[in-house]
């Protein structure tokens, strides 16, 4: 009795289960009936876009910002990156206007001004950063003497 209910069971399971093959053949089939159909498609790679959808899943829903880093050292080293960058982009902007013959001398000093706190900002966080190094280093050899 127990192998009848156990056959009905596993009877439909086994009319209705296909080999990898057919499968793979089927979907080869459909997709080239897809191509047909839309000259323009293009093929996805899925391994490619679930590795996207992962690093798409670490950024906020609303923009594009990336969520903050769970550990003191990560959100130093994300805003010491930030503050280099903007650096950059200052002292860029700085020799454009130095180089242009009318440029106001309000707006150089707005900008030499911001590049100054910008460097001040650097400063602070490189000890910062060093501090969280520290900690990190001690946190590791309390993990380790466990």
């Amino acid at each position: 009795m127990q192998k009848l209910i156990l056959l009905l069971f596993i009877a439909p399971l086994g009319l209705f289960a296909q080999s990898d093959t057919a499968v793979k053949r089927t979907h080869q089939e459909a997709e080239s009936q897809f191509m047909q159909r839309y000259p323009q498609a293009e093929k996805i790679d899925l391994e490619l876009l679930t590795a996207q959808q992962k690093d798409a899943h670490k950024q906020c829903n609303t923009c594009g910002k990336k969520k903050a880093p769970t550990s003191q050292l990560e959100a130093h080293q994300v805003t010491m990156e930030a503050l280099l960058s903007d650096q950059q982009r200052l002292t860029a902007i700085i020799k454009n206007l130095e180089d242009n013959e009318s440029t106001d001398l309000g707006l150089l000093k707005k900008y030499n001004k911001a590049l100054s706190l910008n460097l001040e900002k650097v400063e602070t966080l490189e000890l910062a950063l060093e501090q969280a190094e520290k900690k990190q280093a001690q946190i590791a050899l309390k993990k380790a003497a466990r």
